[in-house]
């Protein structure tokens, strides 16, 4: 890791559930009554300008005789990896709009032979 490297790791609940009163699941006695999803996001920047993200989401479930459970990776297309990136950003002085005027098409030939 170079010196200017900053990783960082976040984990933020969802502020909104939602109520699944007709969930019916054979596997545990007591279907669960809310649900919420939980994001992880993690950050690492290289160099001022440079950064890697990803944002993972699991989903948290609610039941009335244990509270909120773990948050898991399920099976389903709602959990798992949301976003990945890396960004370069580039310093607006240092940008300069581009001059189209004097671009021409370059001519392509074709040899046989």
């Amino acid at each position: 890791m170079i010196v200017n490297d900053k990783p960082s790791f976040n984990v933020r609940r969802s502020p909104l559930g939602w109520v699944t009163p007709f969930e019916f699941k054979i596997t545990t006695p007591h279907p669960s009554f809310w649900k919420r999803y939980v994001y992880y996001c993690f950050i690492w920047k290289k160099r001022p300008e440079t950064r890697l993200e990803m944002l993972w989401r699991y989903e948290q479930w609610y039941y009335g005789t244990g509270g909120w459970t773990n948050p898991e990776m399920l099976w389903n297309s709602r959990t798992g990896l949301v976003y990945f990136g890396i960004m370069s950003v580039v310093q607006r002085n240092a940008t300069k709009p581009i001059d189209a005027s004097n671009v021409r098409p370059r001519e392509t030939r074709l040899q046989t032979g």
